[in-house]
């Protein structure tokens, strides 16, 4: 017997997962997300069962039009119109599990899906940090507003789960805060950062309230396809506060990386590449003797996650 009680394995619908471009797919690449998506929800099954964890807060808002739906999911986070720091905390905070694909199921990009009331969500990891955040509030979008679909979601999805992004990383009060009508590419440029979302996402933020207009905005575009938009600062990745509070969490119980991985029967890379390659280390913490030793310790340790500042 393992330190985790491995329960039956997990079920993935097709049809309840948000893929970006399925018909563009072909079946071995959707067989190996499913498959991963699959692994990364056993795995949280068996944390669930020695973690305390945050519940869900990620409300259904179905029907409801994109910008309205993300200001009121700001609402109730109680974030307001603040810039938001890290996007993966801030989810993680309200119950959602995020999990990084493996590099090479990268081609299928990021999804997220519910499951036994839970909402998921699976990073694309090879893309720059801006692309990373925006595709967590896309996959937000997701959960919110098509939480109830029974098919696999359409381009007019797409669209809403953008639009929704939009607005939840730069709420309308504090882009016309920020920026002037008719912007030009160095305000669009200098203003990025502020949200940190790329140029062109801000320049078409900035389209759709008005503050450009279309033929601005086509020109905005052009000019900073040519002058490249993406910083040092653009690159870096978020990453999992909740699966770092758990590793160090087990490792001070003296259960290591290598205990975890072999308990849900995979390689210690495939269980690094699912967190964030956050099991390089696999040295035991303070605890002594071995992770099964210590795991019989009477009484599971809960943890619980610290709402991040935003």
């Amino acid at each position: 017997m393992g330190f985790f009680s491995l329960p039956e394995p997990v079920e993935v619908a097709v049809g309840a997962v948000s893929f970006r471009a399925p018909g563009k797919m072909v079946a071995a690449e959707r067989a190996a997300a499913l498959g991963w998506a699959t692994l990364a929800m056993e795995f949280n099954r068996l944390l669930e069962n020695r973690f305390e964890l945050a519940a869900p807060q990620v409300p259904n808002l179905e029907r409801t039009e994109p910008e309205l739906a993300a200001e009121m999911v700001r609402a109730l986070w109680h974030i307001e119109v603040k810039p938001i720091s890290n996007m993966v905390h801030l989810v993680e905070a309200h119950g959602a599990r995020v999990f990084a694909l493996a590099p090479e199921d990268a081609g299928v990009g990021s999804f997220s899906l519910w499951h036994d009331g839970r909402p998921f969500i699976f990073l694309n990891t090879r893309t720059p940090g801006v692309q990373g955040r925006f595709d967590v509030a896309h996959e937000l979008g997701h959960l919110v507003l098509h939480s109830g679909s029974a098919e696999l979601p359409s381009s007019d999805a797409e669209e809403e789960a953008d639009a929704f992004a939009r607005a939840f990383l730069m709420p309308r009060t504090s882009v016309f805060a920020h920026m002037s009508r008719g912007a030009l590419t160095a305000h669009i440029l200098e203003g990025k950062g502020l949200w940190r979302v790329s140029a062109m996402v801000l320049a078409t933020r900035l389209r759709e309230l008005g503050l450009l207009t279309s033929e601005q905005h086509r020109v905005a575009c052009i000019q900073l396809s040519a002058c490249g938009n993406h910083t040092a600062a653009d690159q870096v990745r978020e990453d999992s506060q909740l699966l770092t509070k758990i590793l160090r969490s087990l490792r001070s119980q003296g259960i290591l990386p290598t205990d975890i991985a072999a308990e849900l029967r995979i390689p210690l890379d495939e269980l690094g590449k699912m967190m964030f390659g956050l099991t390089i280390t696999t040295a035991p913490g303070t605890g002594a003797g071995g992770g099964r030793e210590r795991s019989r310790l009477a009484g599971p340790p809960k943890l619980g996650l610290v709402t991040p500042h935003s």
